[in-house]
């Protein structure tokens, strides 16, 4: 383990891998465990050695070794790739059997919890009796990818291992038994599988055309490579891509590399989506010298929507960026083919120039020097302006409180108008492109605001202002109107209320008052709109009853509560309801509360039950209306806490309290 910022070895990671012979062939990190394959028989950790079959598990912070996992490859191994949805790990070597079992030679699947062999599995088949090196293996999108001899990729059923199709690269005919076909054209082995971001799985081999591994019948070039999922033989070489969806080939791009005999050995797709491609090369197919690989990236894009506006002897040019895999680091113009000046903005201006007809390129530079083709726009390049532009048109507004936008039409000029420039109430607020004409003011103060808006051209030419009045509202009302102050008589079941008029608040500013909302024992009971001040309640059960009046305004705003009007109706009921048995439990922060229904005393003659009370730690916290016998109390902080339940009867009549319900929050 290295640091990565000075590359010092880190002395906490213990394992290692010693003795002859020996090699790491594959290290592979899942989550915080690593996979190392190869060919050696033990791992040191801590000065102790561990016995091992070409493969073990470590953990990836300390270097301690894993004995659960423990699969005994009878030889050595070249790559391994994890299915996560199944916990199996894939293996792929020279080895002739894993943990003794048959059909488990050069390809096995072994569980991802103790290396023990998976089976009823389709045994690998080799395309050859001949070189039969298997040397790569990833795992895709439900399908395993195995590379290497003879100049295949086999694409397997992740659930069986059984063979569902291939691609060849090098040999003539269009099969999977090699040895049946005897044809060989050129290229090569899959020695290298990557899975990439996008969906791909990418390929490296030592896949030539013909003339380039020193074959040169021409009647191969450009079609060495067969895919059995499209059943067509295509041009592509050396790094391929395949869709993991399809397995099929999913670009016709070649990196331009010179080949050695050994081609491609590693593959990287970075996060711009450029391929590093490394092994035996030495050359670009250009000729230029490069130290074993390559960074291939999409060609640099144009600048796109690139226009020109011509005006008073002068040009301005514009574009957008483009999208580009490698950052962008600037941009060249040129007028008329001569190189006129770098700039990283998406705009260049140009003065005092000749008159007439006119070229205009730009060309994007990325961070690598490279540079677009370029873009050419034309114009015609006029002389000095000396006219004002016209009154922009159709001035007009939208509120979206506070803001006022505003709109408008383009304005006439004899040449071109560069810019709008907008004040309000005689203030400079700012200007906008000539083909943007809207402007959005975001926090003018309330009233009548004056705002004036003029066209101005490449000259600095300003026309007359277009002007509008608009009326700015002010903020929303977010306070509730007055507390209402209420009184109440009984005549036989009927109650009436009355009460005095309230302001909607602030005064000046509110929104308005909408009505007044009245409660009865807790519970609403009806909307009075606003203007009127008395209501009444028929049919009231006999027993003392608690009233509330609300006030509301119209954007929804409350007042706090009148004080309650207690009346009586009928004979009064002094005696409060039983006593609840309650219960409780703890779920994280959430405390449910249970308790029996209770009757209310006396029974006959009560004013009936109208609820529960629930205190926590002698602070009550909840109104539980009757026919409801359970709570959740959310959000509880840690500790131990004190419930207790009370009944209360339509007379406002408590009973006393249930037995205390102790919990412990953690």
């Amino acid at each position: 383990m290295l640091d990565p910022v000075t590359g010092a070895t880190d002395p906490t990671f213990a394992a290692s891998v010693e003795g002859s012979p020996t090699s790491v062939r594959e290290i592979l990190l899942v989550g915080n465990q690593i996979y190392i394959a190869g060919q050696f028989f033990y791992v040191k950790v801590n000065g102790t050695n561990y016995w091992v079959w070409n493969a073990a598990r470590l953990n990836a912070l300390t270097g301690g070794i894993d004995g659960s996992w423990v699969p005994q490859f009878s030889g050595g191994l070249w790559d391994l790739t994890i299915d996560p949805s199944r916990g199996r790990v894939h293996a792929v070597g020279f080895f002739t059997s894993v943990n003794g079992q048959p059909g488990t030679a050069r390809m096995a699947t072994v569980t991802e919890a103790t290396g023990a062999s998976v089976p009823g599995l389709t045994p690998f088949e080799n395309n050859t009796t001949g070189q039969r090196d298997t040397v790569a293996i990833a795992y895709a999108n439900d399908r395993i990818y195995v590379g290497g001899a003879q100049h295949i990729l086999q694409v397997l059923d992740a659930s069986t291992n059984e063979r569902i199709g291939f691609s060849t690269t090098g040999i003539g005919c269009n099969t999977f038994n090699f040895d049946a076909c005897g044809t060989f054209m050129a290229g090569g082995d899959f020695q290298v599988l990557e899975v990439s971001a996008g969906g791909k799985i990418i390929g490296g081999c030592h896949c030539f055309r013909s003339t380039e591994g020193g074959w040169n019948d021409p009647s191969w070039l450009g079609q060495t490579h067969y895919n059995s999922f499209t059943g067509q033989r295509t041009d592509n070489r050396v790094a391929i891509a395949y869709n993991t969806s399809d397995s099929e080939p999913s670009s016709t791009f070649v990196p331009g590399l010179k080949a050695n005999y050994y081609g491609t050995w590693a593959i990287h797709v970075d996060a711009n989506g450029c391929y590093y491609v490394g092994g035996y090369y030495t050359r670009t197919e250009a000729g230029a010298w490069l130290g074993g690989f390559g960074r291939f990236c999409k060609a640099v894009a144009d600048p796109a929507n690139v226009a020109v506006v011509a005006a008073n002897a002068g040009a301005s040019v514009s574009w957008t960026a483009p999208t580009s895999q490698l950052p962008i680091a600037y941009y060249k113009v040129y007028r008329n083919g001569t190189f006129a000046g770098d700039t990283t903005s998406t705009s260049y201006g140009f003065s005092n120039i000749a008159t007439g007809a006119t070229t205009f390129t730009v060309r994007t530079v990325d961070v690598t020097g490279r540079m677009s083709t370029g873009v050419t726009v034309n114009a015609t390049v006029p002389g000095a302006d000396t006219q004002a532009p016209g009154i922009p048109p159709s001035l007009a507004s939208s509120i979206n409180a506070p803001a006022v936008t505003l709109n408008w039409g383009a304005s006439s000029d004899d040449q071109a108008v560069k810019e709008y420039i907008v004040h309000r109430d005689g203030v400079y607020l700012g200007a906008t492109a000539a083909n943007a004409r809207t402007f959005t003011d975001p926090t003018p103060s309330s009233g009548n605001r004056s705002y004036q808006v003029r066209a101005r051209d490449f000259a600095g030419n300003l026309s007359d202002p277009a002007t509008l009045v608009v009326t700015v509202p002010g903020p929303a009302d977010t306070t509730g109107p007055q507390t209402p102050s209420g009184s109440g008589s009984v005549s036989g079941s009927t109650v009436t209320l009355n009460w005095g008029a309230v302001t909607d608040l602030p005064n000046p500013g509110g929104s308005g008052l909408s009505g007044y909302l009245i409660h009865r024992d807790y519970q609403f009971i009806k909307f009075v709109p606003g203007g009127t001040l008395t209501t009444t309640d028929v049919g009231v059960a006999n027993g003392t009853h608690r009233y509330e009046i609300r006030a509301v305004d119209l954007n929804n705003n409350y007042s706090a509560p009148s004080a309650p009007v207690l009346l009586t109706v009928g004979a009064a009921d002094t005696t409060g309801p039983q006593t609840p048995s309650a219960t409780g439990s703890v779920s994280g922060s959430t405390v449910t509360l249970g308790w029996g229904a209770v009757t209310d005393l006396p029974n006959p003659g009560g004013s009936g039950l109208s609820g529960y009370l629930i205190h926590r730690d002698w602070v009550f916290v909840k109104f539980v209306p009757a026919g409801t016998l359970t709570w959740d109390d959310l959000g509880v902080s840690s500790g131990q806490h004190r419930y207790e339940v009370r009944g209360v009867d339509l007379a406002n009549n408590y009973s006393s309290p249930s037995t205390p319900v102790i919990v412990t929050v953690p």
